[in-house]
């Protein structure tokens, strides 16, 4: 129950037109997956930018995601639909942790889809659009993919790589139109969003964060903590550990959205759970070097607001990480160690000699692609 060129589109169905006959405005239900906050983040600016253009917006997610999304916009409506509950190794294989939830994924992906149907039918949804929940779509209701991933596990064997992506992409074709949140030709993504049996559309970097000059320096050091656990948690344990080496003072955001957000020091050191969009911000444009997961969300992050100095740490054994870590390490836009081998007095030492992100305003194509999605199907 709810509560409080290579831009086209799929031809697989006839266009569905909105019905906006039974009210005035039309309800769109964004779905951002939960593992981790990265993708409930990314949907910030899309959230946004429909609310800005007058649209009945409301929310269907779980856990954390629902958690910081509520924060940031109470005056939503919100729909808890089933959780993936994904599970990361402490140590050992990923892919081998990965495949053995597979049953309970795909379990997952259809009760999604069967919440999806009840919300859309009980609340009249004109539109949906999914962030990476393969099951959040409807046959009688225009349905968005979004998702910088159409190819997963990049450094994974030939076969391994095949049977998943003929499996993402089957999946995906579900939808009618797919959503690439970065520049044309993957300028951040890279190899993972390079596949040409997807029609898709590049809508620009999605981040909740907007471009604004740096800020006076307050913290020699900020650690943006994030993930699943227990990874999560092995990581702030090791900036714990080495905090004290840091000549200034660190800030270090947990990522825990369902706790309190209240801040407490001890020695050089303030922590806090959970920071709003606009005080993280902040935190980062007077930090003067940033430790992070390297998640894509983040990666778009510190490219709208054209931030240097950041050292950013892969989830162990996390293809989608370790890549985008080693492409932004070799093309001299950040530091990236392995998490075992993090030393935050070295992570500073070598990020400072990096290039850094450059500021690029896509907004435009995010509006873009709304505007042709919304005026072409409300007529």
């Amino acid at each position: 129950m709810c509560y409080g060129d290579e831009n086209k589109v799929f031809k697989k169905k006839p266009l569905i037109r909105f019905n906006i006959t039974q009210h005035s405005k039309l309800r769109i239900l964004i779905t951002p997956l939960d593992w981790g906050l990265g993708h409930a983040t990314r949907c910030i600016p899309v959230i946004e930018e429909l609310l800005n253009r007058g649209y009945d917006v409301s929310i269907a997610t779980s856990g954390g995601a629902l958690s910081l999304l509520k924060r940031e916009f109470p005056q939503l409506t919100y729909c808890e639909i089933v959780s993936y509950k994904a599970q990361y190794q402490a140590s050992g294989s990923f892919l081998r942790k990965l495949i053995g939830q597979t049953p309970k994924f795909l379990k997952a992906i259809a009760r999604e889809h069967t919440q999806i149907k009840e919300i859309v039918q009980a609340n009249s949804i004109d539109l949906i659009i999914s962030d990476n929940r393969y099951g959040c779509w409807d046959e009688n209701v225009k349905s968005i993919f979004i998702t910088h991933q159409l190819n997963l596990l990049p450094q994974s064997s030939w076969l391994i790589r095949s049977v998943v992506n003929r499996f993402i992409i089957s999946k995906i074709k579900k939808f009618d139109e797919c959503w690439i949140p970065d520049l044309p030709n993957s300028f951040y993504s890279g190899d993972l969003s390079k596949n040409s049996s997807v029609p898709k559309r590049y809508i620009g970097i999605l981040s909740r964060f907007k471009s604004a000059t740096p800020l006076k320096i307050k913290y020699k050091l900020l650690a943006i903590i994030s993930g699943p656990e227990p990874q999560r948690q092995i990581f702030e344990d090791i900036i714990r550990t080495q905090y004290s080496k840091v000549d200034g003072s660190v800030l270090m955001v947990k990522g825990l959205p369902e706790k309190e957000s209240a801040f407490q020091t001890t020695g050089n050191l303030t922590e806090v759970n959970h920071l709003s969009k606009s005080e993280l911000q902040d935190a980062i444009l007077s930090s003067e070097f940033v430790i992070v997961r390297s998640g894509y969300s983040s990666v778009m992050d510190f490219a709208s607001l054209g931030k240097k100095n950041i050292t950013m740490v892969p989830t162990p054994a996390q293809p989608e990480q370790e890549y985008l870590a080693k492409k932004l390490s070799e093309e001299n836009l950040i530091y990236s160690p392995s998490q075992d081998s993090l030393d935050i007095l070295e992570s500073i030492r070598k990020a400072e000699v990096t290039k850094g992100f450059s500021t690029s305003n896509s907004a435009n194509l995010l509006s873009e692609a709304l505007a042709s999605l919304l005026s072409v199907n409300s007529k």
